[in-house]
């Protein structure tokens, strides 16, 4: 969660203290910010290969310590490179590399029966870190003072130095299940990064991961908010109350959800993801007709609602589905590469809602997103017919 509460301090913030504080255009600011998430592409991949070749949690330590770096530079800036310096190794070599070298490491340190309640409580953890950051970071900015930007960037370097005195003091590795039962049947795991190329499920489940995060999570902070305030008319206090409304869901029905999968497929859960979704966005269409009225900040705050409902559901199914298919020694690449799919939908999520509600093509927009909900809920079931029951079944908590 630490790493995520830091994020939370910098990331809603950034763009606003590169064009108040340091003189950086907006429009510049946006590129930068995207600039660092596009990096890692390149950068979690390359933590794939390394978690693999070194282990996951030197390898978070190396990230974490370039991300300290990136902080250091923040209280300095003067220029745009140094902006851009600074993002690149917060984002491009920080968070891009935290999210799969963290899930790499969950995998390695639980059973496969305990999997899936893990990596539920990661995600909870997640959201309670990143909303944390933000409200502090609310709380303690203010735009009129710069130095209030300064105390939170420099607090932020310290708090990763303490995530990674954790890392260092972590028991020895227990040796995985899996691990065991590779040696009992003495077949040599298959190493060779063609495996993972060729493996039709684990890219079934990419593009399914790419939809969840292009129509869904990301979208929130851009195509919803922008959708609300513009064609929605709808006040900045009324979306206030609907992205509170979207975490209080994921907060408290999240471990609900986690007991309803015991009975449940993984894949027909995702489907349901999308279904939920699709309907999300049909409260965010009807809304849209409804002008500034009532009814319609009652439909955007359903819609927030419905979308924070449907990432519970991800949880249980997403990365676990990804640890599960990943064959012993490559469990590093399949988590980063299932990664890119998270950083490609936060790339193509502002763009995409930028162009089509800035150029009038609200229509369009949404009618995109009822699309990427139906082909989402499709490929669900359809990956539900490639995938070997006991890697489909929630089995244990």
């Amino acid at each position: 969660m630490r790493p995520h509460f830091t994020i939370g301090l910098f990331i809603p913030f950034f763009v606003i203290y590169l064009h108040q504080v340091r003189g950086i255009a907006l429009a510049t600011g946006g590129v930068i910010v995207s600039t660092g998430f596009a990096f890692g592409l390149v950068t979690a991949p390359l933590a794939g290969i390394l978690s693999d070749r070194f282990s996951a949690r030197w390898t978070l330590i190396g990230s974490l310590c370039l991300a300290i770096a990136g902080v250091s530079i923040l209280p300095f800036i003067q220029s745009t490179w140094q902006a851009l310096a600074a993002t690149l190794l917060l984002l491009g070599c920080g968070q891009s590399v935290v999210m799969p070298t963290t899930a790499t490491l969950l995998a390695s340190r639980v059973s496969p029966k305990q999997q899936t309640g893990a990596f539920t409580v990661r995600y909870t953890g997640v959201n309670i870190g990143f909303g944390t950051g933000a409200t502090v970071a609310g709380f303690i900015i203010n735009t009129s003072q710069p130095s209030t930007f300064l105390i939170t960037y420099i607090a932020q370097a310290p708090l990763y130095g303490v995530f990674i005195v954790i890392l260092l003091t972590l028991p020895p590795q227990s040796r995985p299940a899996q691990v065991e039962a590779q040696d009992k049947s003495n077949k040599p795991a298959p190493l060779s990064l063609s495996h993972l190329l060729k493996d039709t499920s684990f890219w079934l489940l990419w593009l399914i991961a790419l939809l969840f995060y292009t129509v869904g999570i990301s979208q929130l902070p851009n195509g919803f908010t922008l959708y609300a305030t513009s064609p929605g008319h709808v006040g900045t206090q009324t979306l206030g109350l609907a992205l509170a409304l979207n975490s209080f869901v994921i907060v408290v029905l999240q471990f609900v959800v986690l007991r309803w999968m015991r009975s449940h497929l993984r894949t027909r859960a995702l489907a349901l993801l999308f279904l939920i979704w699709a309907a999300a966005w049909g409260c965010v269409i009807l809304a849209g007709y409804l002008g500034s009225s009532i009814s319609a900040a009652i439909l955007f705050c359903l819609s927030a609602s419905l979308l924070g409902l449907g990432e519970t559901l991800m949880a249980p199914c997403l990365f676990p589905l990804v640890v599960s298919l990943a064959p012993e020694g490559m469990q590093g690449r399949y988590t980063a590469t299932a990664s890119l799919a998270s950083t490609t939908g936060f790339v193509l999520a502002p763009i995409l809602s930028g162009f089509l509600l800035g150029s009038g093509r609200e229509n369009l927009f949404l009618l995109l997103m009822l699309l990427g909900c139906g082909i989402g809920s499709v490929l669900s079931l359809r990956l539900g017919h490639h995938l070997p029951h006991h890697h489909n079944q929630v089995t244990s908590m």
